[in-house]
């Protein structure tokens, strides 16, 4: 459903499938007063020209002047709607004080480890290195859609336009089901083939994973471990997948698979690699809404699960080509459409069940592409007066199970690999991606540069 006025000024709509399913894995936290899964965006800023009170004033302005562009980070969730109201002056200062933040004793490592929970989209500011952290829910919005929003932040921030509130409801995004047009009254044929997609995953657990380092009692810090390429060996990389009709996705996917076949302890016999991987689906939407600099703050993706015996690198690699290019075949895309909606209902339905006595905990690494993020961080605004140099994305791991986010920024292909360190150690976790990129590079003959 899309945004309605039940009264002057304020404005609702239902949260969606996959809202309520990315709200549903949020909440698996709670027992830490803590929120799973939570987003993270970061930028260290260059600005010139601007003493370090102008450019608090001007990033706070630039942050108000988002709430206009996207005011939707200024809604709040109540049970299972979101609810807007347009602020008069009191109620913009309020929120202005609760979201905008200047840290001047933690660092940027120090947020990420201890999150604060907090039911809105929250800046954090830190005068003293020019570093910001957006932090937000996972079902308010998608890694694409935070690189946007820090796209308009940092725009705004060069602007410094005045800003008026009254009218900016118009810039209220719908969710991924109404922009996509699903259909709500499904077929107990399409019902069935949701169920059969499921159980792709269910049936064929449980997975390979990461060895456990460390178990304690009570949820540890979040923390995230990231490695950057040179560009000349993304240019390398990016002319081999080419050469072999790969994507880099499916090529970092395919030797993360041989990297947990390296450390498993089961040598004996081929293993299972089950896991999810997420689709991007403005493709699949309506035009209005398929331009993530329009319509950032959503969640435009789907997790489909993904399931094969594990072989050789490129063995992986045809099984992981067949996963990422299924919906590129309009019968499948057509098929996913029609059943989306209860497909996403019982993903949610799962997130709350008990795993079969004697599974194991899934440790397998998320894989979450971003693709190249020049095409939504423009990096440089307003002639260079203000420059981000430096840019990652991360998420609040709070489970067994890591996130490897994977992206390409002004020429480097770049992995952040977040995970808590409950269960594994910075030094494991590095030597893990070390061996993602050692068997990256030795499978498609390159020398590391």
């Amino acid at each position: 459903m899309s945004w309605k006025e039940t009264f002057p000024g304020h404005f609702e709509r239902p949260l969606d499938s996959i809202e309520l399913f990315f709200k549903s894995i949020g909440e698996t936290g709670a027992t830490y007063n803590r929120e799973h899964g939570a987003v993270r965006a970061y930028a260290k800023f260059s600005h010139h020209h601007l003493s370090a009170n102008d450019a608090e004033a001007a990033l706070k302005h630039a942050w108000k002047a988002l709430r206009y562009l996207q005011p939707q980070i200024a809604a709040y969730r109540q049970g299972s709607s979101i609810h807007y109201h347009v602020p008069h002056d009191a109620a913009l200062e309020s929120w202005m004080i609760e979201t905008f933040l200047v840290e001047s004793v933690l660092t940027i490592d120090e947020l990420l480890a201890s999150p604060r929970r907090s039911s809105l989209p929250t800046l954090h500011y830190l005068p003293e290195t020019c570093e910001v952290l957006f932090c937000s829910s996972n079902w308010r919005i998608d890694a694409i859609g935070a690189t946007s929003l820090m796209n308009l932040l940092s725009k705004s921030l060069a602007e410094s336009l005045p800003v008026l509130f009254s009218d900016e409801t118009k810039n209220l995004s719908p969710g991924r089901d109404h922009a996509a047009k699903l259909p709500q009254d499904t077929s107990q044929d399409n019902d069935d083939a949701a169920t059969s997609l499921l159980m792709e995953y269910t049936t064929n657990l449980p997975s390979l994973g990461l060895p456990i380092q460390l178990v304690n009692e009570i949820s540890g810090a979040a923390s995230r471990e990231e490695t950057r390429l040179s560009p000349a060996t993304t240019t390398s990389i990016v002319d081999a997948c080419r050469q072999n009709n790969i994507s880099v996705t499916i090529a970092v996917h395919a030797a993360m698979v041989v990297a947990l076949q390296e450390l498993s302890s089961d040598t004996s016999s081929a293993e299972k690699y089950t896991s999810w991987g997420t689709f991007d689906y403005r493709p699949f939407v309506s035009p209005n809404y398929t331009s993530p600099a329009a319509h950032p703050v959503t969640v435009m993706l789907s997790r489909l699960p993904v399931s094969f015996t594990t072989s050789n690198f490129w063995e992986n690699a045809s099984e992981l080509k067949s996963f990422y290019t299924q919906l590129q075949d309009p019968f499948n895309s057509a098929a996913l459409h029609a059943m989306l909606e209860p497909y996403t209902r019982k993903c949610t339905a799962t997130t709350n069940q008990p795993l079969p006595r004697g599974m194991p905990q899934p440790t397998e690494p998320l894989v979450e592409s971003v693709g190249i993020l020049d095409q939504y961080l423009d990096g440089k605004y307003g002639q260079g007066a203000v420059e981000i140099t430096d840019f990652w994305l991360g998420e609040v791991v709070l489970t067994r199970q890591p996130s490897f986010y994977v992206w390409t920024w002004r020429g480097e292909l770049t992995f952040s690999m977040c995970y808590n360190e409950q269960f594994y150690t910075k030094g494991f976790m590095t030597s893990f991606t070390e061996r993602v990129v050692r068997v990256l590079l030795e499978e498609m003959g390159i020398e590391h540069q």
